[in-house]
Order: structure tokens, then sequence, then C-alpha cells
């Protein structure tokens, strides 16, 4: 067992953030920290990712909801969105072979070989479904050697099922990431992010008080807290794998089969390793987040 991500994290890394921002209140929270942490990231791209819930009439719908959601973020960061936010996928992939074109996916295969070209590799943190990945990975098959995904979805691998929102709404484009090639880090919600929690006197406390931010994360609250006291804010997981790296328990494993009913092999390799986070430690995450929230001044 290993505790820290030496394997993926570098001193400031170049970062994708591909998200569906308006699905819930805890993409906001990682895509606010990303940008509240240019001493580890530099947001090179954030891309909108399609969503079916009750937040959207439709993938597509989840999509545009999302990229308007982060242009606003953008905006009260004082940043410029344009080359910044850019649109996805409007619906998932047909099969794990046909990709589905989106300035989204084209951003990211461009970032990758320029990674490339600059001996350094791209860091794509995923929090949503993978359709805008795994399009990339199928438009530009040889970025592969240079981007490092790390996703936040699906179970633990001894699961019987993968029965999670960004893991069932686009299983081929599981698949697609996990047999591209590309370095990759599997942050599950079950023994992953299920432990990090947060409370409403928790975020009175240390989150609302600050600034633009503060105000517009006590808005999400008031929508999505109204009748719960606590919530956990999943999608933080991936920023804090590059900002808070002692809070990660992880450990490098093979990668069962994903078979196309969106289950694991119990016999059969992908013949692929990963890290599978066992673990993240609650307390040192929120500390760092709240943290960069108070030192932005916005």
């Amino acid at each position: 067992m290993q505790n820290d991500n030496r394997r993926f994290g570098a001193e400031k890394n170049d970062i994708v953030l591909d998200t569906d921002t308006y699905n819930e209140m805890d993409d906001q929270f990682a895509v606010l920290w990303a940008l509240l942490s240019p001493e580890r990231l530099n947001v090179r791209a954030l891309t909108a990712a399609p969503f079916l819930n009750e937040q959207s009439a439709s993938p597509a719908d989840g999509m545009e909801k999302s990229f308007l959601e982060l242009e606003r973020i953008v905006e009260l960061s004082g940043r410029p969105s344009q080359g910044l936010v850019w649109r996805g996928s409007a619906a998932y992939l047909p099969d794990r072979r046909t990709p589905v074109l989106s300035p989204a996916a084209f951003r990211i295969a461009e970032l990758a070989r320029e990674a490339r070209r600059n001996g350094t590799r791209l860091k794509i943190l995923a929090i949503a479904a993978l359709t805008n990945v795994a399009s990339a990975l199928l438009l530009a098959p040889d970025i592969a050697e240079s981007v490092d995904v790390v996703w936040l979805g699906g179970q633990p691998y001894d699961w019987e099922t993968q029965d999670e929102f960004n893991f069932r709404q686009d299983v081929a484009a599981v698949r697609v990431v996990f047999e591209s090639g590309a370095l990759f880090a599997h942050i599950p919600c079950v023994h992953g992010a299920e432990t990090l929690i947060t409370t409403l006197p928790e975020l009175e406390e240390r989150c609302f008080p600050h600034g633009r931010f503060g105000a517009y994360l006590r808005e999400l609250a008031g929508r999505f807290m109204r009748r719960e006291s606590s919530r956990i804010i999943w999608d933080i997981s991936t920023v804090a794998f590059f900002c808070v790296p002692e809070a990660f328990l992880q450990q490098e494993v093979e990668l069962p089969r994903l078979l196309d009913n969106g289950s694991w092999s119990r016999s059969e390799s992908s013949g692929r390793g990963a890290l599978l986070v066992r673990h993240i430690e609650r307390d040192p995450v929120f500390n760092r987040f709240f943290e960069a929230l108070e030192k932005s001044n916005l």
C-alpha cells in the first residue's frame, strides 16, 4: 500500500476539469477550489459533461446548463471564460468505438498533444460521466501516452453492481478510458469519496462568510440542502488528490475487465494497472479547501 500520489502529481499540474456542474452542488466546490489553487493546479480547460436527472431534460440540456454554470463560476473568479470553458458532448457514446464530437473533446486532445510536445503530462480531473474524456481518446488515441485521468465514479471492484450515477450514464465511455492505456487513478464513491461530508453549521462558519464565492455557495446550499443538515461533497476528491495528497490511502491494482453490461468480470483481467483510492481523510481536505477560500479575498 502507498499513501501518496507522486506517480501523478507534480509541483504544478496542467489540468482539465470535466464536470456536470449543474447536476448537484458538489461540482461547484471542486471548480472553485481548482481555480483557487494556482500553486498546484493550472486550469487549462473546464469542460461541460452531459447528464440526465431531475435537473435536466436530456443529456444535451444537462451539458448546456453545466456550460452556463461554469461560465458563472469563472465570472465570479474574475477570469475570462472564453478559451477556458468548453461545451461537451450532447449525448452519451453510442458504443465504445464511436466518439461524440464536441469542442470539449477536441480541446482535451489539443491540450494533451501540447503537453507531449512540452515534455509534460495533462491531468484530466473527471467528476462526471466519462463521455468527453472517452471521445477525446477515441478521436486521438495517441494522447493516451500523455494524459493522466483521475476519475470519481463507480464503486470498488468487488461490488456486485456499479449502479452509480457517473458510471451508469455511459458505461461504454468507462470501458474506453479503462482500456485506453492512459495512466489512471480511480476514486470510487464507497470507501473513497464518501468520507467527504460537511454540515450546514460548518459551512456557515467556514465557507459562507467569504466574499462572492462564499455567497455563491450559500445560495447553492439553500437550493440543495433545504431538508438536510449534512451532505457529501463528492467531487472535491479529485482536486484534493493533487492539493492534499497526504489525505489519500491508495493501492496499485490490476483492473478487472469491464463487461458491456456494466459489471466486472470475476475471472478476466484487463491487463492494465491503476491506482485505486481506498480511503480519504476528511479533515485535511476540508481544512485546505476552507483555507483557500478564506485567502481568496473574492
